[in-house]
């Protein structure tokens, strides 16, 4: 029967076989061949044919769905099925999804190509803004909306975007036709977290401008909705200079932690058998081609998440980014980046632990010792990276404060908070370590 299979393809090449039958996931894999491309590190190609059963792929293929139990439920609502049918998601909603991956009819016609054309219904703030208020709940990343199908995982509710690189902050926005490449994510307010697109928004740039690599991102209002913008880093914009004006996009491949460990998506936190940090270096020591450089840039993505309050940073919130040629893989850019401390709802544990402790507050010197022992890095080294690290962020925080005063002045008591809480955080932390100046 070939309405259980789904042809799976990379940059339009097929690279194997999504089954389902009994209701349980088989994967076909192609072997290994010049056109290959690494999919997984969890579902590796061997030289020959591999079939992976639905306890060895199922993690991969469902961290490609929204996690949100609303979101399945309104779309198996919306296409007719189970909203735990993760093959029946993914056939409806599988033409565009996270990296450079996309689910195909078994029979479609294949498309190779490495570079797609930029297609988009373009629409005033006005009417995204009733979509986002109207549409976006019983319309999870709006499919069905204008024919639009794709997938991103995450819980918080999200639109995929067509804006100019070079001014989303006023740029006219497009909705990506079916199946066709988005630019950038749009992040709406998270309800009953006041001020989270710009705390975002906040965090991130902040995390730029002391030189930690970050997706990028933009904050704007669409009517009176307060958003964040994110640039897809898994996706380059190329400029077709044989037709004036046109513009290409490309797909990266990319995966989360999660998904590399063979975690599923409800194992996201490490109290609930998800990744820990050590887990996350060990990924890293196995597949980076420059070590050295991704730890120290894991070790920064740690202590900024510690120091700005972000106790949800779990292993759906850490990538691999591969190359062009999707073998190599390197760190992703951080993202998803919130200071939850400032919402006393929020909780206070951490998505992974510091040796044995959950909570920030109880995080002193010898867990800090401790866990760097456990990754074979010196305590000594990080308190040098430490003191380096919390030399710079002060006066760069000052720098985007002033800024930011200038450009969204209404957030000026938010930023203090936000200020404030970062200062005593940091004074807290060199504390604990007993660093001395």
């Amino acid at each position: 029967m070939e309405n259980n299979k789904l042809s799976i393809r990379m940059h339009g090449i097929p690279i194997g076989i999504l089954k389902q039958s009994n209701g349980k996931l088989e994967f076909h894999l192609k072997p290994w061949s010049e056109n290959q491309l690494q999919i997984s590190q969890s579902l590796p190609i061997s030289e020959t044919e591999r079939i992976f059963p639905e306890s060895e792929c199922k993690s991969f293929f469902e961290g490609l769905l929204p996690d949100s139990e609303e979101a399945r439920k309104a779309l198996a609502k919306k296409y007719g099925f189970s909203e735990r049918n993760i093959f029946k998601l993914l056939e409806a909603i599988g033409a565009e999804c996270a990296g450079a991956i996309s689910f195909h009819h078994i029979n479609s016609i294949i498309n190779e190509k490495q570079n797609e054309i930029i297609e988009a219904d373009y629409k005033t703030d006005q009417e995204i803004e009733i979509y986002l208020n109207e549409k976006l709940t019983s319309n999870p990343l709006l499919n069905g909306i204008d024919d639009i199908r794709l997938s991103l995982a995450g819980v918080q509710n999200k639109i995929c975007i067509v804006v100019d690189c070079q001014n989303p902050a006023t740029a006219p926005i497009g909705l990506p036709h079916r199946g066709t490449l988005s630019t950038h994510i749009l992040k709406p307010e998270i309800k009953n977290f006041p001020n989270s697109a710009y705390n975002e928004y906040f965090c991130l740039t902040l995390a730029k401008e002391i030189g930690i690599n970050t997706a990028n991102v933009t904050f704007r209002k669409i009517g009176s909705i307060p958003c964040i913008i994110v640039e897809r880093y898994d996706r380059a914009v190329i400029i077709d200079w044989q037709i004036l004006g046109s513009q290409r996009i490309t797909r990266l491949h990319q995966e989360d932690f999660c998904q590399a460990l063979g975690k599923s998506p409800s194992q996201k936190y490490q109290n609930e058998g998800g990744p820990s940090f050590n887990d996350c270096f060990e990924l890293l020591k196995n597949v980076s081609p420059l070590l050295a450089r991704d730890w120290i840039t894991f070790i920064d993505y740690i202590l900024f998440n510690f120091i700005v309050g972000n106790t949800d940073a779990h292993g759906k919130n850490f990538s691999l980014l591969y190359d062009t040629a999707g073998f190599i893989p390197r760190l992703a850019p951080l993202y998803d980046v919130l200071c939850c401390q400032i919402y006393p709802e929020h909780s206070e544990k951490m998505a992974m632990k510091i040796d044995s402790k959950y909570l920030a507050k109880d995080v002193h010197k010898r867990h800090w010792e401790k866990f760097y022992h456990s990754i074979n890095i010196s305590f000594p080294q990080f308190k040098k990276r430490a003191k380096e690290f919390y030399t710079i962020l002060p006066l760069h925080l000052n720098n985007v404060i002033e800024h930011e005063k200038e450009i969204h002045p209404e957030y000026k008591e938010f930023t203090k908070e936000l200020q404030i809480l970062i200062h005593e955080n940091i004074n807290h932390f060199l504390k604990k370590i007993d660093y001395t100046a």
